[in-house]
């Protein structure tokens, strides 16, 4: 189980240029901040999942800021997709999980790394970039390729694990502009909306015992791991809250009892159920029935022996 989210980060440095762009091609998104020569954009129609709008959108600002950009798609939390946008055209996709709907195992393809950090323009480790597309395929955790992606590439932490819909979230009476005010954001809707920027955030402490949900990119102790730590415990919460209320827990253990029966001597089975580890924590953080965390821990216990 895990997060929908679609993010458009584009290689720009004027957050109103960007506004203003995505207002003449009557789109509406946030707009972050910029960032060491980066600005995520987060599109409502692009949010939707639907491919076409992606491209129109990448395609569209690129061409009318005369720039690049990168616009993530994950779906789940299992499977990323990427499109590579230069100046208006497509110049690279990637699919971390193409067979996902047919139930197959991982296999990704496309993804050129030389092609990533030389349209992009950041200076990368080519190395890094193919180690994150096409060496983590023993597991089904999109939301740790997007950050280790982002880390390879010197992306903002701003354009991971976010998406339209998730910056909408909020009190029920907040606006969009009030929403993007809060999150520090500026809003682009209509010919009445002015994009304008908030406070940013500050994040609590992030737990001690975190570090091993981490990305290898990250120094040990630094802001961003903070950062990477409160934003995936935030959406691990809120996805255990949406699981909990739609009565599916029952369903999701039983999966986990029949993957780990299954396991056997295959590692690439067995990191993949690790992967649901930090899920599972979740249910049972936000779980009030004593005997399903029982469950839960019982779990954790099977899945550490077996490793």
């Amino acid at each position: 189980m895990g997060g929908f989210w679609t993010s458009l980060t584009l290689r720009a440095g004027d957050q109103r240029r960007v506004a203003e762009a995505v207002r003449r091609l009557g789109r509406v998104a946030f707009i972050g901040a910029p960032s060491d020569g980066w600005i995520p954009v987060f599109d409502a129609a692009s949010d939707e999942q639907d491919e076409d709008e992606i491209m129109e959108s990448g395609k569209g600002l690129t061409r009318e800021l005369g720039t690049s950009g990168l616009a993530v798609l994950v779906h789940d939390g299992d499977e990323l997709c990427y499109w590579l946008f230069d100046r208006g055209t497509l110049v690279d996709k990637y699919e971390s999980w193409p067979g996902y709907h047919e139930g197959q195992a991982p296999s990704p393809e496309g993804g050129d790394p030389d092609t990533l950090c030389r349209v992009l323009g950041v200076r990368c480790d080519p190395a890094d970039v193919r180690a994150v597309l096409h060496e983590l395929t023993d597991h089904a955790d999109a939301l740790f390729i997007h950050e280790s992606l982002a880390k390879a590439l010197g992306m903002p932490q701003s354009s991971i694990g976010l998406g339209y819909g998730y910056l909408e979230q909020g009190d029920p009476s907040d606006s969009p502009d009030d929403a993007a005010f809060r999150a520090g954001l500026g809003h682009v809707g209509d010919e009445e909306d002015q994009p304008r920027t908030g406070p940013r955030a500050v994040p609590p402490p992030a737990p001690a015992d975190s570090r091993a949900q981490f990305l290898p990119f990250v120094k040990p102790g630094s802001a961003p791991e903070a950062d990477l730590v409160v934003m995936r415990a935030t959406m691990m919460d809120e996805v255990a809250d949406k699981l909990i209320g739609d009565g599916g827990t029952a369903a999701f253990l039983e999966f986990l009892d029949e993957r780990l029966a299954s396991v056997g001597d295959d590692p690439a089975s067995l990191r993949s159920l690790q992967a649901q580890v930090p899920f599972l924590l979740a249910l049972s953080r936000r779980s009030s029935e004593a005997s399903f965390r029982a469950r839960v821990d019982d779990l954790l216990k099977a899945i550490a022996e077996a490793s």
